[in-house]
């Protein structure tokens, strides 16, 4: 896993959509109006025949999707639909769609779930088409990596993300914090937050997090164990590392933290839809949470850094959307 810089401004939206545009035009060819047909055969350009092509994404990613088709459609004969579908709902409508062979000719997939329904043979195989562009060197390896399967390609990037550590910079100079020097260690990271949560400002908290979402947490808590140097698995990822010593820390902290009222309260049963939705209305002084989202953050500074090891160290967590 990839470490970052620490930063001082706010990081711009991660969207693979050059990619993501290929991919249209790639899959032109095996759109509803041709049936039968094979996405290799279109090579790395596409076809651009006036053909309509169905799409499905989450709706986290409606902005970037909307963003893309639009920019698509405007500049192509070809025309795409997009669907987008509530996050709790999209797992189990591709997984009905998929049984039903009614799969749209394009959708959007939260990376982690891509390497298995490409093993349950639910994207084209687009190895030639991916083969044939110049760019290939430069298109994100890890989500080309989730995406093969017997050295042949099936997803590319859609949209890309990462986690890192943010903060209210306005909150910061409140406290008596340094506002343009974010957290070193998870330590500095919770005495940040009891020092904004000793403001005592109404309806204001320390931190806040998706404690009842599994992909938040795992999102902004493993790289704090990355960058202390630990493994969350074993290399055949049969086995989970959670109860190691640096693991054991990052429970403790946000134990300390939950306990001593530094903790969003209705972070205990955030399932994520809105677990960023009080840091980006200035009432949380310090978070970790996706870059992506950082645009929909307006009024107040933000500072920006990597997430903060244990005793040191950085790192984050690369995922987002892969599309196919």
């Amino acid at each position: 896993m990839s470490h970052i810089s620490r930063r001082r401004g706010p990081l711009p939206l991660l969207a693979g959509l050059v990619t993501a545009g290929l991919l249209l035009a790639g899959m032109t060819a095996c759109s509803s109006g041709t049936p039968g047909s094979n996405a290799a055969t279109a090579g790395p350009n596409g076809t651009d025949d006036g053909s309509t092509l169905t799409m499905w994404t989450r709706a986290p990613l409606e902005k970037q999707a909307k963003l893309l088709v639009a920019a698509y459609n405007k500049s192509h004969k070809n025309h795409v639909d997009l669907t987008v579908v509530p996050n709790d709902d999209y797992v189990a409508k591709v997984g009905a769609a998929a049984g039903a062979s009614g799969l749209p000719d394009l959708f959007a997939a939260d990376i982690v779930y891509v390497p298995n329904w490409v093993k349950q043979g639910l994207f084209q195989d687009l190895t030639k088409n991916i083969d044939g562009l110049s760019f290939k060197k430069s298109i994100n390896a890890g989500h080309l990596t989730a995406g093969t399967l017997d050295n042949k390609n099936y997803v590319l990037p859609f949209v890309l993300d990462l986690s890192a550590m943010f903060w209210n910079k306005d909150l910061f100079k409140q406290a008596g914090l340094d506002p343009d020097k974010g957290p070193t260690t998870l330590q500095e990271f919770a005495d940040d937050a009891e020092a904004i949560q000793a403001l005592h400002l109404p309806d204001t908290y320390g931190t806040a997090a998706g404690l009842d979402c599994g992909g938040c947490l795992v999102f902004t808590w493993f790289p704090t164990l990355w960058a202390s140097g630990d493994r969350v698995m074993n290399p055949d990822g049969t086995k989970a590392l959670l109860d190691g010593a640096n693991a054991q820390k990052v429970y403790d902290i946000w134990h300390k933290l939950w306990a001593d009222g530094a903790v969003l309260p209705g972070s205990k049963d955030e399932t994520g839809p809105t677990w960023t939705a009080a840091f980006t209305s200035g009432k949380i002084g310090i978070q970790p949470y996706p870059a992506s989202l950082l645009s929909s953050t307006t009024g107040f500074d933000v500072g920006v850094g990597g997430l903060p090891g244990i005793n040191g160290g950085e790192s984050t967590f690369v995922g987002g959307d892969g599309i196919g």
